[in-house]
């Protein structure tokens, strides 16, 4: 502490103080350097902080008890949350299975506005139901316990599972979907999961405020010297505003009006999408304009050599 001292002008650390009983006491103290007329130093002056170790420990131990009692709570949470989402998940499921039944008109013909009407019931209850799915990891990211496992990944694959996924919605709206992977493979270095959650995210914003045209979702390359890839999801929607691109990652935020209300998420999507790829050294960008559609950018690091394989 002496040296650390004299070399800095001052030092914090811990110091044992004598009582007049002769009993000792470990307290936190500064010490600086005290100097003669010439500049040297002289001595050392040791300044003591008022601290009670009994009273800390007390502290401690109260903080620990604290803990205990989060931790419960916190599983206590957990426990009611997948009861109360088994719950409702339960009949919003035999709604979706019974609106699809009466549409295979299977108990029967259907008017043009009765199967209009039960379509939309099906619709609302299907979104309903990927709400339930996707609030575990709604209140993970909102609570910052999602923690990232950084591996090397195959973008060919992610982006593949990603478009199986959402391909029949797209196509159900009457829309194109389509991918563009480069030859040969294409590593990152990143999280498979929290990468998926992302690509999720940006695509089905893309297939929700899309009534035309079609969706693409293009794996890029890197050139030469880059360390980073970027995957773009594309749609012919019908775009933003500089304005409302300002808006666009907070959360609970609806700025496109074009799409049936029925079709409307919580405007969680891109607000996650942007912090999911916080958590992974990503950034979401998005490149847009009223009329022209948008083009939503991931760009995260690059895993390693073109043609590597990923897990090595």
């Amino acid at each position: 502490m002496m040296e650390r001292a004299l070399r800095d002008g001052f030092c914090q650390g811990m110091a044992a103080f004598r009582h007049k009983d002769g009993s000792t006491l470990l307290r936190p103290a500064l010490v600086t350097p005290t100097r003669g007329e010439a500049g040297e130093a002289s001595g050392f002056l040791i300044a003591a902080a008022p601290f009670d170790i009994a009273a800390a420990q007390e502290t401690i131990q109260a903080l620990r008890t604290r803990v205990k009692v989060f931790d419960a709570l916190n599983q206590a949470k957990d426990r009611f949350l997948g009861r109360l989402l088994h719950d409702i998940r339960t009949p919003v499921g035999g709604i979706t299975g019974f609106a699809a039944t009466l549409l295979m008109r299977l108990p029967g013909p259907l008017t043009a506005d009765q199967e209009r009407q039960i379509g939309i019931i099906e619709t609302c209850a299907q979104e309903l139901l990927t709400q339930i799915n996707g609030l575990p990891d709604a209140l993970r990211i909102e609570t910052g316990t999602i923690e990232p496992r950084l591996c090397r990944v195959s973008c060919r694959a992610v982006v593949q599972e990603v478009a199986r996924e959402w391909r029949d919605a797209a196509r159900s709206k009457g829309l194109t979907f389509e991918t563009a992977i480069p030859d040969g493979e294409v590593v990152l270095r990143t999280d498979p999961r929290i990468l998926e959650m992302i690509l999720s995210r940006l695509v089905a914003n893309a297939v929700l405020h899309t009534e035309r045209g079609g969706i693409s979702l293009a794996c890029e390359r890197p050139a030469a010297g880059q360390r980073e890839v970027a995957i773009r999801i594309a749609d012919t929607g019908p775009g933003l505003s500089a304005e409302d691109q300002g808006k666009l990652f907070q959360p609970f935020t609806q700025l496109v009006s074009t799409a049936p209300r029925t079709r409307r998420g919580p405007g969680l999507g891109l607000y996650q999408a942007r912090r999911l790829a916080g958590l992974v050294d990503g950034r979401v960008l998005c490149d847009s304009a009223l009329g022209r559609g948008s083009v939503f950018s991931l760009v995260l690091p690059f895993g390693g050599d073109h043609g590597a394989h990923p897990g090595d």
